[in-house]
């Protein structure tokens, strides 16, 4: 009977090291990253601080909707309309140079003299002065045609770029919120799993006080119970950067 109760006792010591040693090693991994943020944050090295444990994703995400928005919001998108944009200014700016050039001009003229001989001793003149000329050039060895050739070339070229990088967001956008269906559902049925790890751990324990079951199965029991809250830690992360992922997609990410 001794000797049983030291194999349990040994045997609960071992499960004991072996779970401190793993949550040493978890503080240190925590340590580690609180470090690289700071470095990243150009910030004290050694700064502590604590990190928020429960966090919310948000489940009401539409996949019309993030469409329709990232046409509008999409940074890639919004750069490559504006360099549409600038080739259709250019467009227009080069066949400006086929309209003809008026120049208007004008002027105001003042002159006065005297004379000591003759009828006129003084004399005063004032005058208005204005004029339009107009100029175009009529043969330029059909370099205009060809200088409007290649901007025309230019914004079909932009717009075909817009049709190409829209559906490569679209697809983008498809494919994450996929990937963010999938993690909601899942960190949901991890919840469902913690809950009912935590309850058979709490049954198991009152099993395991009154001697109806052995320490290994407390231990699977308490195992089951530890699994279960770290998929379920995991879960909700993964969900919660698929959010962010598809915001930042769409580009209404809210910082």
């Amino acid at each position: 009977m001794e000797k049983r109760r030291n194999w349990r006792f040994l045997n609960v010591q071992v499960n004991l090291n072996s779970d401190e040693s793993l949550r040493l090693k978890k503080i240190e991994t925590i340590r580690n990253l609180k470090t690289e943020l700071n470095r990243l944050m150009a910030r004290d090295l050694n700064n502590d601080f604590q990190v928020e444990e429960q966090f919310h994703f948000n489940e009401n995400l539409k996949m019309d909707d993030l469409l329709i928005q990232a046409s509008s919001q999409n940074l890639e998108l919004q750069l490559i309309k504006l360099d549409k944009r600038i080739a259709e200014l250019e467009l227009k700016d080069v066949k400006s140079r086929r309209l003809p050039i008026v120049r208007l001009n004008s002027g105001y003229n003042f002159s006065s003299s005297e004379s000591s001989l003759g009828f006129v001793s003084q004399s005063s003149a004032r005058g208005l002065t204005y004029g339009v000329t107009a100029s175009f050039n009529i043969f330029d060895g059909f370099n205009q045609r060809r200088i409007e050739r290649i901007a025309k070339i230019g914004v079909k070229k932009a717009g075909i770029q817009i049709e190409r990088s829209k559906a490569l967001v679209d697809a983008s956008i498809v494919k994450a919120y996929q990937s963010y269906m999938t993690n909601i559902s899942l960190a949901k049925l991890e919840y469902k799993n913690e809950r009912i790890a935590k309850q058979n751990l709490g049954i198991t324990l009152d099993k395991y006080k009154i001697g109806t079951i052995s320490a290994v199965e407390f231990r699977d029991a308490q195992e089951n119970y530890v699994n279960a809250m770290s998929r379920l830690k995991e879960a909700n992360y993964l969900a919660k950067l698929s959010e962010i992922g598809l915001k930042e997609l769409v580009g209404n990410l809210d910082l």
